[in-house]
């Protein structure tokens, strides 16, 4: 007898904070246009790496925080 497990728990990225926000939503606009013209290839889950480079411009002061 296989043993089955639900949840409809979603798994949340660490970067939850920055979606929905201006910079968030410009650098997936900017990155699906990349891909769109064969710039890049991507093989990570988007909101990691979108998620990654918002919070990097902040840590480095380039975006205010709430942007």
């Amino acid at each position: 007898m296989a043993l089955k497990i639900k949840t409809n728990k979603v798994m949340n990225h660490p970067y939850v904070q920055y979606e929905d926000t201006f910079l968030w939503n410009t650098i997936k606009d900017a990155i699906g246009q990349l891909k769109t013209n064969k710039d890049i290839e991507i093989i990570t889950n988007e909101k990691y790496i979108i998620g990654f480079l918002c919070k990097s411009l902040q840590d480095n002061g380039l975006i205010p925080k709430g942007n």
